[in-house]
């Protein structure tokens, strides 16, 4: 998979934009496993075909509240520390505090690890 194949899935289609940020969080998955499976040579084009994925994803209109869910999942998966994901009572209080209202905001439980979302 390269970049190009990434970003050009993304073709400005009306309404789409569910479809859209479904799709980017399947290939930024795909791209975690494949960091996870390459070398530091090949590790460099990945991270940055991930990065533009997911630059691409949060610039994205969010019209509806599973666009916002999904950006924020896109946000808490693909972003933020790994302080920030896990089991509520196991988070530092204050990434807690703040991952809960984000949550909240995208209408997403925010006692609920998104990473499993």
């Amino acid at each position: 998979m390269t970049a190009q194949l990434s970003l050009a899935s993304f073709a400005p289609v009306a309404n789409m934009t569910s479809s859209m940020l479904s799709l980017a969080e399947k290939q930024l998955r795909e791209l975690n496993s494949a960091l996870e499976e390459t070398g530091t040579e090949a590790s460099d084009a990945i991270c940055d075909e991930h990065s533009a994925l997911v630059e691409l994803s949060l610039a994205l209109p969010a019209e509806t509240d599973s666009d916002r869910a999904a950006q924020v999942r896109i946000l808490l998966n693909h972003v933020m520390p790994a302080s920030w994901l896990g089991e509520d009572e196991d988070l530092d209080w204050h990434n807690a505090m703040a991952r809960r209202l984000l949550l909240k905001f995208a209408g997403l439980d925010p006692m609920v690890d998104p990473t499993g979302v």
